[in-house]
């Protein structure tokens, strides 16, 4: 039996993004011209992708697992900072503007 995937859209840069189920892995392909792989997210003991949001003008991914939400460079996968713990709604506004670097800071 196959694993299902999970499939996110970012319709604005042409970028679909999918995880299979289990994976803590989320591929970023361009599907403007064919499909076209762009990165590749991966963290450290991430088992499982719960959610995805892209900021298109940055290129940049947050993923939240059950552990908490990485903020990852699209492009190169890196992760560029790591909260632990963000229970219930992650992407909420207040979480995004301290990730964004907003007066909460982080």
């Amino acid at each position: 039996m196959a694993a299902s995937v999970q499939v996110w859209q970012a319709p604005e840069l042409g970028w679909v993004l999918r995880a299979s189920e289990g994976s803590g892995v989320v591929q970023v392909l361009d599907v403007r011209q064919g499909i076209k792989p762009l990165g590749v997210l991966r963290q450290a003991g991430r088992t499982q992708v719960l959610d995805v949001r892209v900021d298109a003008e940055k290129r940049q991914i947050w993923v939240r697992s059950a552990a908490g939400v990485a903020l990852h460079d699209a492009y190169s996968g890196r992760v560029l900072q790591y909260q632990a713990g963000i229970e219930a709604s992650p992407f909420d506004a207040h979480w995004v503007q301290r990730a964004q670097g907003g007066a909460a800071g982080m």
